[in-house]
């Protein structure tokens, strides 16, 4: 879980945002996704499809908030790969 934890500090320094607190902003959302794997593995047990799935869906969710997130801060930067035409 160490890793979980700097990956979460690091979006929130980077952001401007607490992310290790409870809450429903998509990068918390998959941040637990991405807990819920870790713990997972750690247990050596196999990440479910539904799981996979979910870490896809809530992946490009987080995406595109940071996006917005870094364009609110006046961040130069890309479309993510998955929003570009």
């Amino acid at each position: 879980m160490h890793e979980w934890a700097e990956t979460s500090e690091g979006f929130s320094k980077d952001l401007g945002r607490n992310f290790k607190q409870d809450g429903d902003h998509p990068v918390q959302e998959f941040l637990a996704v991405v807990a819920d794997i870790y713990f997972l593995t750690d247990m050596k047990k196999p990440v479910s499809h539904d799981l996979q799935k979910r870490y896809s869906e809530t992946l490009s969710e987080a995406r595109r908030s940071i996006y917005v997130l870094r364009a609110a801060q006046g961040v130069q930067q890309e479309l993510p790969l998955d929003e570009r035409i």
